[in-house]
């Protein structure tokens, strides 16, 4: 039934889809504003899409009956708590990262570029914020003009001094991506992600975030023990 699936046919809801989650990296550093509603988008659309195309699959398989009686236990929680309106209502916006989940998966089925379109939108937005945040180290403002919070670097979030936090999060999802589309086979593109790779755990390191750093460090450790190829390039980097 999936195989039968194609963007070809001019499905909108299914190119915004790809649209949204193509942007997403992009997205989380302008805030929570973009990241949020482009979720929530993509969920009200995965809902559309599989109601219409009957695509009970998706909510039928081990991963949501879990997530699902992890719902249920939240709600339960929520209702027992002491204000249980004000619990409720930052409980029940959880779904939509069941749901969010379940549209990425739907999406990689029928469209396999996406993750090298999303491999290329991480490659930009680190390039960024990876050029950024070292003239902002070395010039005590970033290209905006924005200053650093005293001895902390925060790039283009401005006020917010998650750069650590963003940085050591997402790299591991890049690198997965990179493994994906056999980044290796191209020695550009390999000396280029080695490049971007030292840049970011350096930039991590610099913003002081100890938690960050923690992250990073510990994600590179158990990917070099763990895996049986690119054990040299994440031990080099």
């Amino acid at each position: 039934m999936i195989s039968a699936l194609n963007l070809k046919q001019k499905n909108l809801p299914e190119k915004i889809i790809y649209f949204l989650i193509v942007l997403l990296p992009i997205a989380l550093v302008t805030g929570p504003f973009l990241s949020d509603l482009s979720v929530s988008l993509v969920t009200l659309l995965f809902l559309y899409i599989s109601f219409k195309k009957k695509l009970y699959f998706y909510y039928q398989n081990i991963f949501s009956k879990v997530f699902g009686i992890f719902l249920i236990l939240l709600f339960i929680v929520s209702l027992l708590s002491i204000d249980p309106l004000i619990s409720l209502k930052k409980t029940i916006v959880y779904f939509r990262f069941w749901i969010f989940a379940l549209a990425i998966w739907y999406l990689f089925s029928i469209k396999k570029d996406l993750i090298k379109y999303l491999a290329i939108s991480f490659t930009l937005i680190f390039s960024i914020l990876i050029f950024d945040g070292f003239y902002q180290f070395f010039f005590k403002e970033n290209i905006l003009g924005w200053p650093m919070h005293g001895e902390r670097l925060s790039s283009l979030f401005k006020d917010e001094l998650i750069l650590g936090s963003y940085l050591s999060r997402l790299l591991p999802i890049f690198f997965a991506m990179l493994v994906y589309i056999n980044f290796e086979k191209k020695f550009h593109l390999y000396i280029i992600f080695f490049i971007i790779f030292i840049g970011v755990e350096t930039l991590t390191f610099l913003t002081g975030e100890r938690l960050a750093f923690f992250y990073i460090n510990f994600s590179s450790i158990f990917l070099i023990l763990s895996m049986k190829n690119y054990k040299l390039f994440r031990a080099l980097s």
